[in-house]
């Protein structure tokens, strides 16, 4: 079995695949692509911004949105920061919906997270050269 992570699979398409199509989805009505380094930068973006917000490696991030390419984007980007992603269905009754988000540390009646603090131990990301200290 190989030593890959998801994120590092990732990473290695964006790398090799970068102008090729990567998502295809309806947007407005019509269908648009984005290539492999696109979704690559929004990855990345969303995995600066979760480190921003202080999670850490190990760290359960819930999704709550229905099936969509954005949801690929945010697993990635859970992954590439080292979390655990707790997806969360808008169809899942309330009891486990709310179960759901607070396991993803989330308050479920403001919708947002209650982790403030800054990262405390240095960390590389497998976004190709981009860490934090």
């Amino acid at each position: 079995m190989s030593d890959q992570s998801l994120a590092r699979m990732f990473w290695n398409r964006v790398e090799k695949s970068a102008g090729s199509p990567a998502h295809k989805f309806k947007q407005q009505g019509a269908w648009k692509t984005l290539s492999w380094r696109e979704v690559g930068n929004t990855v990345r973006e969303l995995t600066a911004a979760l480190v921003a917000l202080g999670r850490r490696p190990g760290d359960a991030v819930g999704i709550l949105s229905t099936s969509r390419a954005e949801w690929v984007q945010a697993d990635f980007a859970i992954f590439s920061a080292g979390g655990v992603t707790i997806p969360i269905y808008p169809t899942y009754p309330r009891p486990h919906r709310v179960h759901r988000q607070r396991r993803g540390g989330e308050d479920p009646d403001r919708g947002r997270s209650d982790r403030s603090s800054p990262r405390s131990s240095k960390w590389t990301s497998p976004c190709r050269g981009w860490s934090t200290s």
